[in-house]
């Protein structure tokens, strides 16, 4: 009498085999099939075609050759895919480059302005450029470091009466920088810090000079001129101003003395 171990069994045991390798073969497939740029599916096919080819030809050379290369062409055909989907999500991206905190490059600017020798002249673009109202002699595009700002000063180009121009995001855009002269303000004689503030008048920039000698800053911050304002005084102004805290801001500069910006020149 014939029982289930001799007929049924062997018929299920095939239809799971056949069920495990019908879904391998689906997620291979289906994994393959997300490439979009190569057709790695349509290659696997003419694969397993050659294969059945020499089996039932039968070619037994053919027949071990393909067996033998099966893991290398399976490795081949995932580092193909593996590399061109990496490319694929790269192109999905628009890569921005790491911006500084505030207070990181910040920082850094006035350690520098504190160990240098030279008298240092630092204008900031916040959320408006400045190019259009600036001749920059040597342009340049880095992020502002303390090693970057000690290397800048020593260079034979640079002129330290000049601007050293940066933005607010902490990079360096340029050094050797002269606002474009300005014919009724050219024929006053008025001090850097007046010049820079009639020249910000219209948009949100920051200038910083720091005198080596007395080792303090003058700050032009919307349209007002701080003189002598030590290190701390200087990074939280600034770093406040730039988050677009002004009222903080005012607060604690209010204890620094300081002159109201006097009424520009009219043409």
């Amino acid at each position: 009498m014939l029982s289930f171990s001799t007929i049924i069994w062997p018929i299920f045991r095939d239809l799971i085999e056949l069920a495990v390798i019908s879904s391998c073969c689906y997620y291979w497939l289906s994994w393959l099939a997300a490439d979009t740029q190569k057709k790695l599916p349509l290659y696997f096919y003419y694969y397993c075609a050659l294969w059945a080819f020499a089996f039932f030809a039968p070619l037994p050379t053919v027949l071990m050759l393909l067996q033998t290369s099966l893991p290398w062409i399976l490795v081949l055909f995932i580092t193909i895919h593996q590399k061109t989907i990496q490319r694929n999500l790269i192109g999905l991206y628009k890569i921005r480059p790491v911006q500084q905190d505030v207070s990181d490059w910040l920082e850094q600017l006035l350690r520098f302005c504190l160990q240098t020798n030279h008298n240092i002249h630092l204008l900031i673009e916040h959320t408006e450029t400045l190019d259009e109202l600036l001749n920059i002699a040597l342009p340049m595009q880095a992020p502002v470091t303390f090693t970057l700002m000690h290397y800048l000063v020593k260079c034979s180009a640079f002129n330290p009466e000049q601007l050293i121009l940066l933005t607010s995001q902490g990079q360096l855009k340029g050094i050797n920088v002269q606002w474009i002269k300005h014919l009724a303000l050219e024929q006053l004689e008025t001090d850097i810090l007046e010049k820079n503030s009639y020249h910000l008048n219209d948009n949100n920039g920051i200038f910083l000079r720091y005198d080596a000698e007395k080792r303090r800053f003058d700050l032009v911050l919307k349209q007002q001129i701080y003189h002598a304002l030590n290190v701390t005084q200087t990074l939280q102004s600034i770093h406040n101003y730039i988050t677009h805290q002004s009222t903080k801001a005012k607060k604690e500069l209010a204890h620094a003395p300081h002159t109201e910006k006097e009424q520009a020149p009219h043409a």
